[in-house]
């Protein structure tokens, strides 16, 4: 660890890329740091504590033994996210070094800045976990872990000593935080393969294979044996198991939604992906100047083989369950763009033409940190709204109730806010807390404790009994006079008629 130290150290303070990179640092997550934003989730955390038993059910023991060595507390506004930040940007530049010291040194320095950029400004990826205030500080370890463990099976390549160990151990730590490290892994992995070949050091290769092979069983099984002794106390909940579609659902169906998921990702060009369009645009590029290279057949093969599973193992999980996961546990994406985009840099040739080419990079570069910027700010404007909302229900509760805080209160359905173009709405990103499930009674009820409103959280049974008391057709949707009812034993709060989401979020199964 000494030794890697002092030299990531030598290589950031020569290759002068930390001020760019804390720009690039302010510009991507700075809003997102000073304005505190409450997510789906999230308010269960910030009212409750960072319950660590949760996270071990889940199979994410990391994420559950980090939180118990917090002491059980809720996340702080600013401080996990800012952390989460730095750790990500630190991890962006371990992936510069390696991939540099992979290449012989031969990326410039303004390809590495446009590395860090495109791996920090992904806006569907980075935004969707990076807005868990949960869990984005361990996801931000984890991202350090993995090309930890890169540089420790690189390492066992040139000295053997103790660095598979140190690989496996890193290994295990990601794949305990998420298994999602898994897909970043393999990436990290095959892009190893390809720089080697593709700078003259395939024979390296088959060690190195060899070495990857042994730390993911390793990992793998380290981690399985850590699950299974954690599950003796906090019995699995299934929940990674209820992602695998395989089985469950005609295989030709699955393959051809996840064709159309991969395709809608990388061909739709919207705020969310437009870059992954780009970068395959860029990729196309490649392609042409490698098979136009001056090498042998043989060495071209293996480098088109390699070239072109880059944009698929991202997804490998999905294919892997049969099910297209949410952006959150597409973590390999970010590295996969960063890399076709340093590599595109490189390949030109022609002074003039690198220089256009890296101004328009850029160009795209500032156009995916606005977008991201975009989304963060979108969700502030949710939150606000629902802030906003949270008030005027309470204060009409609490008039219609004359302040009697004794009975539990029965929200039923949901509420939407107005359409607002500047929310932008996917996986729990711009989702309202009043909408949520159509309407979940024990979100609505912590989200307005938060606020300060501490009214009584109605059981299952209470809200069964509630909706059977009343027709619902003859009573009014809040805000409406007549939308609050209070009876003897609960008051009812009708925001909607209730759907089926509803009725199975909220009844007694």
């Amino acid at each position: 660890m000494e030794k890697f130290l002092e030299e990531f150290k030598f290589f950031c303070e020569k290759k002068k890329i930390i001020w760019p990179t804390i720009f690039l640092l302010l510009l991507c997550y700075g809003y997102e740091i000073v304005n505190f934003t409450l997510s789906i989730d999230e308010e269960k955390v910030n009212y409750r504590g960072n319950d660590y038993a949760p996270w071990f059910v889940q199979g994410r023991i990391g994420i559950g033994i980090f939180k118990l060595l917090l002491l059980n507390t809720a996340y702080i506004p600013y401080l996990t996210t800012l952390l989460a930040a730095v750790l990500m940007t630190i991890s962006a530049l371990i992936w510069v070094y390696i991939i540099n010291k992979l290449s012989l040194n031969r990326f410039s320095e303004i390809s590495m800045v446009i590395f860090v950029g495109m791996y920090l400004a992904l806006p569907s990826v980075n935004a969707s976990f990076f807005s868990f205030s949960t869990y984005n500080l361990e996801i931000s370890l984890g991202l350090i872990a993995v090309p930890m463990s890169i540089f420790y099976i690189i390492r066992a390549t040139e000295i053997k000593k103790l660095n598979i160990l140190w690989a496996s151990i890193f290994l295990t730590v990601s794949i305990s935080l998420y298994q999602a490290f898994t897909t970043v892994f393999l990436l990290g992995v095959t892009i190893a393969c390809f720089l080697w070949v593709y700078f003259g050091q395939k024979e390296v290769i088959k060690k190195f294979i060899l070495n990857a092979i042994a730390t993911f069983i390793s990992s793998l099984i380290l981690f399985y044996l850590i699950e299974k002794l954690f599950q003796l106390f906090w019995p699995s909940s299934g929940y990674v198991d209820g992602f695998v579609r395989w089985g469950n659902a005609p295989a030709k169906v699955i393959i051809n939604e996840l064709y159309q998921e991969m395709y809608q990702k990388f061909f739709n060009i919207n705020i969310l992906d437009n870059i992954l369009f780009f970068s395959l645009v860029a990729m196309a590029i490649i392609f042409m100047l490698i098979l136009f290279n001056q090498r042998s057949s043989d060495e071209k093969g293996l480098l088109v083989i390699i070239f072109l599973t880059l944009p698929i193992v991202p997804f490998s999980l999905c294919i892997l369950t049969g099910n297209m996961m949410p952006y959150r546990t597409l973590l390999a994406l970010p590295l996969f763009v960063a890399f076709i985009w340093i590599f595109f840099i490189h390949l030109l040739e022609k002074v003039w033409i690198k220089r256009i080419s890296a101004i328009v990079v850029f160009l795209l570069l500032f156009v995916q940190i606005q977008s991201l910027n975009m989304i963060f700010y979108g969700d502030n404007v949710r939150y606000k709204m629902d802030e906003n909302i949270g008030n005027v229900i309470s204060n009409d509760i609490l008039t219609n109730s004359r302040g009697d805080l004794s009975k539990p209160v029965v929200f039923i359905g949901a509420y939407s806010h107005q359409s607002n173009p500047r929310i932008i709405e996917f996986d729990t990103l711009g989702a309202s807390f009043f909408e949520w499930d159509n309407g979940n009674n024990v979100r609505i009820h912590n989200f307005l404790r938060i606020l300060g409103y501490k009214f009584l959280e109605p059981s299952p049974e209470i809200i069964e009994e509630s909706v059977n008391e009343i027709k619902m057709d003859e009573i009014p949707n809040w805000p409406q006079e007549g939308s609050i009812i209070v009876f003897s034993e609960y008051i009812i709060v009708k925001l909607s008629e209730p759907t089926g989401s509803w009725f199975y979020v909220n009844l007694p199964r």
